[in-house]
């Protein structure tokens, strides 16, 4: 049988030059990849990779794992792993980069905008069970009314990054 790991030399080589990593962190992203999949696996589903223990209670992981599965498949593979994982890690270290985050996680329609049912969403996740749905629409149409610079209905990355900036939301991640 020879080797026991299901990701060849080549995937690990691909990863390393689609995301600009290190062979270490590359390595280490494998053996994080293995860990949900098992070493015989190349894919894993939404259930699989919501299985590690720091993604267990984490409200994003079905869009972040959405964000990871490039090809639409149901799965993600090592490669789509990486770059997700390359993603995310890049995106935090600026507050600008959250912004870009938070948006990208719930734009569920990829428009570049968000909608006032998005920005519910958004608020739902971050104000947890403390407010009926009720009252998070009627916050998200205030925000929105508030927000929203050019009354389109919908707040863009910068009227977005306004609203970020006055509330504090990109602490959360």
């Amino acid at each position: 049988m020879g080797n026991s790991s299901s990701i060849s030399a080549a995937a690990v080589e691909e990863a390393k030059i689609q995301t600009h990593m290190t062979d270490e962190e590359v390595q280490r992203l494998k053996r994080r990849f293995q860990k949900f999949v098992g070493k015989r696996q190349t894919e894993a589903t939404l259930e699989e990779f919501s299985s590690l223990p720091e993604l267990s209670n984490n409200p994003y992981v079905p869009r972040l794992f959405a964000l990871m599965d490039l090809d639409r498949n149901g799965k993600i593979n090592f490669l789509e792993f990486c770059l997700g994982m390359g993603m995310y890690r890049s995106l935090r270290k600026t507050r600008d980069g959250k912004v870009q985050l938070l948006m990208k996680l719930h734009d569920r329609d990829n428009d570049g905008k968000l909608s006032v049912s998005e920005l519910t969403d958004l608020l739902s996740v971050t104000a947890g069970k403390s407010l009926s749905a009720e009252l998070l629409s009627q916050v998200a149409s205030s925000l929105l009314s508030a927000y929203d610079v050019d009354k389109d209905g919908t707040l863009s990355i910068q009227e977005f990054s306004s609203l970020v900036a006055a509330t504090g939301m990109s602490k959360s991640l």
